[in-house]
């Protein structure tokens, strides 16, 4: 399977405790669980890889799983924090208010355009 694109973003600045660097996957569509663990391996990084909803939630908006180079989490707020920003930046969505599914069940989640835009990017790195 081809990877899709694997995007970076700082969601906090560094402290003395590391910094809050994910990896996410804005289509993982057909992903097996093997692959994303792979990714979030090779990236060294919490990751989040969004899926289209499945059968019987075509309420939600998406799908959205997180691992850690170890294994699958059923929830991990920063990831979740990142990939819906990310969503929201790259237009991927144009709506405010999200259901999204997720191992532990549903969320919902709320992003808002900002008057003042202070996101920057650092090399390939989105500092948020």
């Amino acid at each position: 399977m081809k990877e899709a694109k694997v995007h970076v973003l700082r969601v906090s600045p560094p402290s003395p405790e590391g910094e809050d660097t994910i990896a996410v996957m804005l289509n993982a569509k057909d992903m097996p669980n093997q692959e994303m663990r792979e990714v979030a391996l090779r990236q060294g990084h919490m990751s989040g890889f969004v899926f289209p909803t499945p059968v019987g939630f075509e309420f939600c908006h998406y799908e959205i799983r997180f691992w850690t180079p170890q294994c699958e989490l059923v929830r991990c707020s920063h990831v979740m924090i990142g990939t819906v920003w990310l969503l929201s930046k790259l237009g991927v969505t144009l709506q405010d208010n999200l259901r999204i599914l997720t191992k532990c069940g549903l969320m919902d989640a709320r992003s808002t355009k900002a008057v003042v835009n202070t996101d920057s990017t650092k090399g390939a790195t989105w500092d948020i």
